[in-house]
């Protein structure tokens, strides 16, 4: 049996979407709850259990990394905002350097 090609190209549309939808879904938090990727990744029951667990057990962890890269993140801004600060008022100062002596000779 032959397929026609417009199958091929709506599987092909369809796979490509799967793909994309399934890395932002991860995104939104617990995917193993989600009825839809479960379905899709045939979770059972007990590896949504499992999956429960070794989240929690990891969350202490997870919270105290995400502290330190929110510290760091203020720490880096500030930093930036102080090194821009000081550029902009540096450059309107007025130069502090003596004139060259072949200038200074002339007055």
């Amino acid at each position: 049996m032959k397929v026609p090609r417009k199958i091929h190209q709506f599987a092909a549309c369809a796979a490509i979407l799967l793909l994309f939808s399934a890395p932002a879904l991860a995104q939104r938090g617990k995917w193993w709850q989600d009825e839809r990727f479960g379905h899709e990744l045939g979770l059972t029951a007990e590896q949504r259990t499992h999956l429960e667990e070794i989240f929690q057990k990891t969350l202490p962890t997870l919270r105290a990394k995400m502290k330190e890269l929110d510290d760091a993140q203020a720490l880096f801004d500030r930093l930036v905002e102080k090194a821009t600060t000081t550029r902009s008022c540096s450059r309107s100062r007025p130069s502090r350097r003596r004139a060259p002596k072949s200038a200074r000779r002339g007055r």
